[in-house]
């Protein structure tokens, strides 16, 4: 990766790194509390709702946080303009939605409970449609630290405020109400930054433009809408189908799926703005950055596999214990979900960045009528493990199609070539982990089987004398 890039990205990757480990931590141990106070039932009707909430953020969004990034990262004048409109465009969208999350928990005849609780935690929406347009106005700035202070403090306000709720008996619908108010603070806590330290903004309604910003929005918005739709689709059927216990074991899993799904956010968000702009001037540097960016993927993303599949009845234990033993089969199978979002999130900011945000929308159109089919056949006889099955088999649908676009749309990226060094190493640690057994547990068996990884990583050419000398400028650039 060319070093002028190096040093710009380097502190962005840096702080979302921090960000992101410490964020992912407290939300893990926030989501293990809620498991342990609530039990699988709960928790069930919790990560339901909050998949729902989640489905009807990105409406409200409607693309228009990857579009703002986009135009803003090509010229910074337009950010006062794109702010004031699209703050006031959300909140009407995110009103319609609140709408919406009534509605559907009604037509499919949801409990009183779940409904009062719906429609509370549906107002969160407003508020994160907000801290998403904030965000992206930082990182098309490229000041990443913005970002990364306030996703700390909402995570660590929210673990340690809900801690002392939990061990007061608080119930579910007071835990939402922590969660809406943490994030209407930082919010307003980012808003407040945007304007002291980047430009001035007062309230603006121009229909031209929000015509504009809709019709350059909708591919992104059913892209991403489709996309988090074909995510949380297994929720939703299992919730009718299978019930909110089958939810609770399912969710389990699926949490530190998403905890780690965040890393490759650290790295490809931080490039964004510079592949946006790489390919209107200079496609061989698109080139260079892109094949950098998915060789450091796979390197990261396959140890991370092999770790979860092989240690997942201890990692399930660990954190929630015995009531949720059965989700670790659940975590074996959705780790392959995981590993490919590695790849398919540098595919996706590859299209957006090169304008091809329609070919985004029909692929997930394609994964996710082929998940719902899946789901359909499965989900009856096999409850959870089928619906882990079915969204593993449809994430390496969706990964097959984002690469054969991209080298037809951006440039001819060689992915096996890129992934057979990191390949061989990981078979190398899964040995490692088989046969090498010291008797203390994950904390030592876990290290060495790194150790087996990174040092074939390196004897195989995999990470060379180039790869130190760019990490140390890094860490040089961002000190």
């Amino acid at each position: 990766m060319h070093r002028n890039v190096t040093r710009r990205v380097a502190k962005n990757a840096i702080y979302m790194f921090i960000a992101t480990v410490i964020s992912g931590i407290c939300g893990m141990l926030f989501f293990a509390l809620l498991a342990r106070r609530f039990g699988p039932e709960k928790l069930g009707i919790f990560f339901f709702l909050f998949s729902l909430v989640s489905v009807f953020t990105v409406f409200a969004s409607f693309g228009l946080n990857t579009l703002t990034m986009r135009e803003v990262a090509r010229d910074k004048r337009k950010a006062p303009l794109f702010f004031s409109n699209v703050l006031l465009l959300k909140v009407v969208l995110s009103l319609v939605s609140i709408v919406f999350v009534g509605l559907i928990l009604c037509f499919l005849h949801y409990s009183n409970e779940v409904l009062k609780i719906g429609l509370l935690f549906s107002t969160i929406i407003i508020v994160n449609t907000i801290i998403a347009l904030n965000d992206s106005l930082f990182k098309a700035f490229e000041r990443f630290e913005y970002t990364a202070f306030l996703k700390i403090f909402y995570n660590v306000l929210v673990l340690f405020v809900g801690f002392f709720m939990l061990s007061k008996g608080c119930n579910l619908s007071a835990i939402i109400l922590l969660m809406i108010s943490a994030a209407a603070v930082s919010a307003c806590l980012g808003m407040g930054i945007l304007r002291k330290k980047f430009f001035r903004f007062k309230p603006d309604m121009n229909i031209d433009f929000w015509k504009s910003l809709l019709r350059e929005g909708y591919p992104f918005v059913f892209a991403t809408f489709t996309g988090i739709l074909y995510a949380r689709t297994d929720v939703f059927m299992l919730s009718k189908m299978s019930g909110d216990v089958a939810v609770g074991v399912y969710s389990a899993a699926y949490k530190i799926i998403g905890v780690y799904s965040t890393l490759p956010n650290i790295f490809i968000v931080s490039l964004f703005p510079i592949l946006a702009r790489k390919f209107e001037n200079s496609k061989e540097s698109l080139k260079d950055i892109a094949n950098n960016a998915m060789r450091y993927l796979l390197l990261i993303s396959f140890p991370i596999l092999i770790l979860s599949v092989a240690n997942s009845k201890e990692i399930i234990s660990l954190l929630y214990g015995s009531e949720f033993k059965a989700s670790s089969i659940v975590f074996q199978i959705l780790s392959i979900r995981g590993f490919t979002f590695f790849t398919n999130t540098l595919f996706g900011y590859l299209l957006f960045a090169a304008n091809k945000q329609k070919i985004i929308l029909k692929l997930r159109l394609i994964t996710l009528t082929a998940n719902i089919i899946l789901n359909v056949l499965l989900i009856p006889k096999y409850s959870y493990i089928g619906a882990s099955v079915a969204t593993s088999i449809s994430a390496m649908c969706f990964l097959g199609l984002c690469y054969l676009f991209v080298i037809k749309s951006v440039y001819k990226m060689n992915l096996i070539f890129l992934g057979i060094k990191p390949f061989v190493s990981g078979a190398l640690m899964l040995l490692s982990l088989l046969f090498i057994k010291t008797g203390g547990g994950l904390i030592f068996d876990i290290p060495i089987a790194i150790l087996v990884y990174f040092s074939s990583v390196i004897v195989f050419g995999g990470f060379n004398k180039s790869d130190l000398q760019m990490l140390k400028h890094i860490f040089v650039s961002a000190g």
